[in-house]
């Protein structure tokens, strides 16, 4: 004889069936809204996107102009960068022509991940014997925190014969895209043996080779790896 039992629903238990399917359907749901993405979509998050436009600045803006005459600088220059993303290196470095044959006086790498400025000045002074030589400080600032670099270059021939100097920033509009890892002479200060040699140059590095001696400032940015 078969053992025939009538199951039936009572109303408790379909309450205690409807909560957990609500539970079960909260986790995924939770799950879902907290996830960066599935592991099946076609592409991962679209990363930030990083630019940087460089321009020129002054390192003495509106009234600290009337400073610049009481501090003895040869020549001043400033640069600003716009800076789109985070984690940033920025990199400077300076070089003197002479004779149109170009040596590295040394170069800086800085992380930044907030737009800010590199500067450069020359100043004349004497070593211990007496010889000029030129003072080189090349510096940067954000919003956040600043550095700076300091070299000496013996003055050409003593000084001699170059009174006849320009300082020339960087071409086109004054402002410009760079490109990662793309290297720009963004400021130079070239002295002359002859005021005829100061023609117009299709580029700084130009104008620097053209001149008696020139200190040439170059910048550049690269991605910090890993980030």
């Amino acid at each position: 004889m078969s053992d025939r039992r009538n199951h039936s629903w009572s109303p408790a238990t379909t309450l205690i069936v409807v909560l957990i399917g609500s539970v079960a359907c909260s986790v995924v749901t939770t799950y879902a809204l907290n996830r960066p993405w599935w592991p099946s979509d076609p592409t991962p998050p679209t990363p930030e996107p990083r630019s940087v436009r460089i321009s020129r600045s002054d390192l003495f803006p509106g009234d600290l102009k009337r400073l610049a005459p009481h501090l003895g600088l040869a020549a001043t220059g400033c640069v600003h960068f716009d800076v789109t993303g985070s984690d940033w290196t920025i990199g400077m470095e300076v070089e003197s022509y002479q004779k149109g044959k170009p040596r590295s006086l040394g170069s800086s790498w800085t992380p930044h991940k907030h737009s800010g400025e590199v500067s450069i000045s020359l100043r004349e002074v004497t070593d211990p014997n007496g010889k000029l030589e030129f003072q080189i400080v090349m510096a940067f600032t954000n919003q956040s925190e600043s550095g700076s670099w300091t070299s000496r270059i013996e003055a050409p021939d003593g000084g001699r014969g170059v009174s006849n100097r320009s300082t020339t920033y960087l071409r086109a509009s004054g402002s410009r895209d760079l490109a990662e890892g793309e290297r720009v002479a963004v400021w130079a200060h070239t002295a002359y043996e002859d005021v005829r040699q100061m023609r117009p140059a299709d580029s700084l590095v130009d104008e620097a080779k053209q001149g008696k001696w020139a200190v040439v400032l170059w910048v550049w940015w690269e991605e910090i790896k890993g980030h």
